[in-house]
Formats: structure tokens, C-alpha cells, sequence
């Protein structure tokens, strides 16, 4: 019995030390890492100078711990449910949460690294298991749904009120009114599209990164200025200049090349980089399209736009089709006077070939500068 006793002292006395040791950790932690305070640049804008790679995993997952515990002190709170207690403090639970949350997808949207991309696939299936563990509580959406029964009678001014009206619409929007196997179900789906979307886009910046075009003849770059050159030329390579793919569709490099055999390269290029082998995005997307359509139906909604478009101002996908069926005789009409004018700028200029898909943007901005005396290089500098 004696030795037991002092066993479990020894072992309180460990776990005791490791708890400490954790907690000053985690403490150090938080004192290094720029998003555990606010930002003191202007506008609270986050100073880049600070952020490292290292710094994302540990204040996003803090920032769910928070919000998690504060989201459970609204839900538990004994006193009735209030604009102040339940709407106002949800709004201001997730502010680490946000702030880093904020940076960090402006970062793997547009410049992400191994590390970066590391995290958000470690993380998505949390974010969507955090989000669902605050929108489908039901002891909350009963505090959020009394605040809203009764805003009228609150005093509230308009934007307390907008406020009220859309964070109930988010409830039953993200499932709040579903019985709990079709929540559990719901979880699923969830978790499942937020793994699916996350390589998605993980695959999709990998194809483009892998489509860009190495040039190593200035020649092939005609029409490029001086500082067109330097902006795209390759530091790590000597003679080497590199188009990056940018836009979905049309490069806006190919306005300025006067090559018209890189000009179809590099429309090709952007255009298949996610048709077949090893960046093929298809069977990502029919995935996600079946799991969607499942969540549609699980909600109510006789498909996926009908549910997606509920809160916005178009409500319904067929005010959507009724505005496109307004806009696209109009654009057609638009895009084949504009294509009669570009291929007669071909003709003009000395070419003699049928106007393509990546003519378009290079004799497109002769007829601007034609008629308008009008240089986007020159008037870009003023909108950036």
C-alpha cells in the first residue's frame, strides 16, 4: 500500500510537470506568435514582416479553442438569451480565429508553400467540424432563434436588426432545423466537401504553377517592355523569363506579345492545365458534385444553387437565368461587332489568318489604342 501511495504521488508529480511545461509552451508560443495580439500597422493590416509559416497551425487551432469555449458559455448561459449575451457575443467569439484565418487564406490563395498547403489539409476537415459544432447546437440556435422571435420588441437599431435577421438565416441555413441523424449526416458531407475542396484548389494552383512557359529567347517576348521583361524574368535562371499562368481563361501577358505561336501556347496552357493526366480535376469535381446535391436534398432544396442562393439578393437560380437571358443576346452582339473589328485590325495590320481565341487580347488593345488613343500600360499605374 506504502509504495502505491508514493507511485501515484510520482505520477501525479509527472503529469503535474507536463501539464506546466505545456502551459508555459503554449504561453512562450503566444508571446512570439504576431496573431495572439492585434495588429499595429494601420487598419490593423497584418505586418508581414512578423508572420512565419510556423505561426499559422498553432493560432488557427488555438483560434477554434476559443471560440469553441466561448460558443459553449453563450449556449449554457443561464440567463435569458439577449441581443447583448447571445447575438453580440457570438459575432465577437472568433476574433483570433478571423484574424488569422484572414491572412492565411489570402496566403495559400496566392502564394503558398509546402508547409502552408501542409496545414490547410491537415485543418479544412476541422474548419468544417468547427463550424458545424457551433451552427448546428441546438442549445445556441435556441438562444439565436428567441432573440429573433422577439427583435421587433428589442429596441434594436437597423444594423443590430440586419444583424439578428443574419445570423438566424445562417442557422437554418447551415442545418439548424434538421432532427439529429440528419445533422450527423450533414457533418459528413461537410467534412467530406471541405477535404474534396481543399485538394481541389490545392490542384488547381499546382496546374498552373506547372503550365507556366519558360522563354529563353528575349526575341520570343517581342512587344514586352523593358519593365515587362524584369518583371517576369526568372531569378534563379540566367536567360530565362517565365509566363505564369493568371486568369481562367485569357492571359493578360498576351496583350503585349507580338508572337502569336506563344501567344496560343500560353492560352493553350492555361486552358488545358486541368484537363487530363496528373492535374486532372474531374473526378474532384464530380465528387463534389454529388456530395452537394446530396446536402441540397438532406436541407430541402431541390439542388444545389437553390440552397447557395437563398440568402442573396438573386434568391432563386431562375432570377439567375432570367438576368443571363437578358445579358447574353446583348454580349453576343457585343463580342461578334468586336470580333468583326479585331479581324479587320488582323487584316490591317499585315495578318492573314482567322481571328482566335488567343488573337483576342493583342488586337484587341490595337483597336483600343485606334480609336481611342487610349494605353492600358500607361493608365494602369493610377489604379494600382
Amino acid at each position: 500500500m506504502h509504495k502505491f501511495m508514493i507511485l501515484a504521488v510520482l505520477l501525479f508529480a509527472v503529469v503535474s510537470c507536463n501539464q506546466k511545461s505545456k502551459e508555459t509552451e503554449v504561453k512562450n508560443n503566444n508571446t512570439e506568435n504576431p496573431f495572439f495580439r492585434e495588429s499595429t500597422p494601420p487598419y490593423s493590416a497584418p505586418d508581414f514582416s512578423k508572420i512565419k509559416d510556423e505561426h499559422f497551425k498553432p493560432a488557427l487551432l488555438e483560434g477554434m479553442r476559443q471560440q469553441t469555449e466561448a460558443v459553449l458559455k453563450i449556449a449554457n448561459d443561464p440567463e435569458p438569451a439577449t441581443f447583448e449575451n447571445t447575438i453580440l457575443a457570438l459575432e465577437k467569439s472568433g476574433e483570433l480565429l478571423s484574424r488569422t484565418n484572414n491572412v492565411f487564406n489570402a496566403l495559400t490563395a496566392a502564394n503558398t508553400n509546402e508547409t502552408l498547403k501542409g496545414v490547410e489539409t491537415e485543418l479544412s476537415p476541422l474548419f468544417s467540424k468547427h463550424s458545424d459544432e457551433i451552427y448546428l447546437n441546438a442549445q445556441l440556435f435556441d438562444r439565436v432563434k428567441t432573440v429573433y422571435a422577439h427583435r421587433k420588441e428589442l429596441g434594436l437599431d437597423l444594423e443590430s436588426n440586419k444583424l439578428v435577421e443574419n445570423v438566424y438565416k445562417d442557422f437554418v441555413s447551415a442545418g439548424a432545423n434538421l432532427t439529429g441523424a440528419d445533422k450527423e449526416k450533414l457533418k459528413t458531407i461537410n467534412g467530406e466537401l471541405a477535404t474534396l475542396s481543399t485538394k481541389f484548389n490545392q490542384v488547381l494552383r499546382e496546374a498552373s504553377d506547372a503550365a507556366t512557359i519558360e522563354i529563353n529567347d528575349p526575341k520570343k517576348l517581342a512587344g514586352f517592355s523593358e519593365k515587362q521583361l524584369e518583371n517576369i524574368k526568372d531569378d534563379k535562371k540566367d536567360n530565362t523569363w517565365l509566363l505564369r499562368i493568371t486568369n481562367t481563361t485569357q492571359q493578360p501577358q498576351s496583350k503585349s506579345l507580338e508572337n502569336r505561336a506563344i501567344r496560343q501556347q500560353l492560352f493553350e496552357a492555361g486552358w488545358n492545365r486541368t484537363n487530363g493526366g496528373k492535374y486532372d480535376t474531374r473526378d474532384l469535381v464530380r465528387q463534389m458534385v454529388t456530395l452537394r446535391a446530396d446536402k441540397a436534398k438532406l436541407l430541402g432544396f431541390p439542388n444545389y444553387a437553390s440552397w447557395r442562393l437563398q440568402n442573396t439578393m438573386a434568391k432563386k437560380p431562375e432570377a439567375v437565368l432570367d438576368l443571363f437571358a437578358q445579358l447574353v443576346p446583348a454580349a453576343t452582339a457585343k463580342a461578334r461587332a468586336e470580333a468583326a473589328d479585331i479581324q479587320k485590325m488582323i487584316k490591317k495590320t499585315g495578318g492573314d489568318f482567322k481571328l482566335e481565341p488567343w488573337d483576342w487580347n493583342f488586337y484587341a488593345e490595337k483597336v483600343r489604342k485606334e480609336r481611342y488613343n487610349l494605353d492600358e500600360d500607361e493608365v494602369k499605374p493610377y489604379f494600382e
